[in-house]
């Protein structure tokens, strides 16, 4: 995978390729910056000539700070081609005032962020290395890289992942009870109170649990493409099991896909999109199934819908929840 272009507005250069430029620049500067990486900056330049800019501008800022004490260059050949110098190991630290992360060279390059979303967003993230994230509602994760590892934590909610490859520094998603080590794939992780659910789309990853007090490495089980699995806070990892051609990621999509399911699940599902929850606890709505793709763009409206199909009934609870039944 490479770094998703996503353009510039008014001429100005996309954050996203500044904080890829960024990455770069302390990247090739490490000790450990190897020859793979050097392959890798290269493929990234090519890919668009907005690159190329993106890295001359946040050159010209990291030599202009006090703490750049070595001046890197960039020579792009005709034959496209490129040479330079590593930036000095006394830098002590870039920052871009304009971006949300910041970057630590001493002792060891450092990337971190932290992301959210509220109910009923929605977010797209690229990382440094060309991995990017999608992050569904009420979701919050965070992201730390150093010059050796890639550590993702998924606190709460659902994720999609797309990670770039990078033999020397695999990536791991911590999911507190289980940790799910990669190199290079795309997965989506949806992470509940009692469990979490794994679906891979491409490659492979290996899922293992976490036990005891010192959260020591457990069982492990290896998820190919096409395939998923569960850990259960309680009794650890579930078995291997194919994907259902009914279980596509829709969200991403910004639908939600019923197929002959009950009432109360559907509004289940629906409620982790809506602002304001509904109570969906009534037994009433276990003996009705919907079928349907519904859009979760107005989740308000959705829910509209469905409440006028079914001729579900409201009522205000004395916690001021609303209570949704069938007479």
């Amino acid at each position: 995978m490479t770094p998703e272009h996503s353009g510039a507005i008014n001429g100005a250069i996309d954050q996203k390729l500044l904080d890829q430029a960024a990455y770069w620049i302390v990247r090739l500067r490490s000790d450990r910056c190897a020859v793979s990486d050097k392959q890798r900056f290269s493929d990234w330049l090519e890919t668009d000539p907005q690159h190329a800019e993106a890295f001359d501008q946040v050159l010209d800022t990291w030599q202009a700070t006090a703490f750049a004490s070595n001046k890197v260059e960039r020579e792009t050949q005709v034959s496209k081609s490129f040479s330079w110098q590593y930036l000095g190991a006394a830098a002590a630290s870039v920052l871009m005032a304009a971006a949300v992360i910041f970057w630590q060279a001493n002792p060891g390059n450092v990337y971190q962020n932290s992301y959210s979303t509220a109910r009923g967003e929605f977010a797209e993230i690229e990382l440094p290395d060309g991995s990017s994230i999608e992050l569904n509602t009420n979701s919050t994760l965070d992201v730390y890289f150093d010059d050796d590892s890639r550590l993702i934590s998924l606190h709460k909610g659902e994720a999609y992942f797309d990670i770039n490859s990078d033999s020397a520094r695999p990536l791991s998603v911590d999911l507190g009870d289980a940790k799910v080590n990669v190199v290079g794939t795309e997965f989506n992780i949806r992470k509940k109170s009692e469990s979490s659910h794994i679906i891979v789309t491409e490659g492979r990853v290996r899922v293992s649990e976490k036990t005891g007090h010192e959260q020591i490495a457990g069982n492990k089980a290896l998820v190919s493409e096409g395939q998923q699995i569960n850990v259960f806070k309680r009794t650890g990892l579930g078995l291997v099991m194919p994907k259902q051609d009914s279980q596509t990621i829709n969200w991403r999509k910004k639908t939600l896909v019923f197929q002959e399911t009950k009432l109360q699940q559907a509004l289940e599902e629906l409620n982790r999109y809506l602002i304001e929850p509904v109570d969906t606890s009534d037994e009433s709505l276990r003996y009705s199934l919907v079928s349907g793709t519904f859009s979760l763009e107005e989740p308000d409206t959705t829910l509209a819908a469905i409440i006028q199909t079914f001729a579900i009934q409201q009522e205000l609870t004395d916690d001021g929840k609303t209570r949704l039944f069938i007479k």
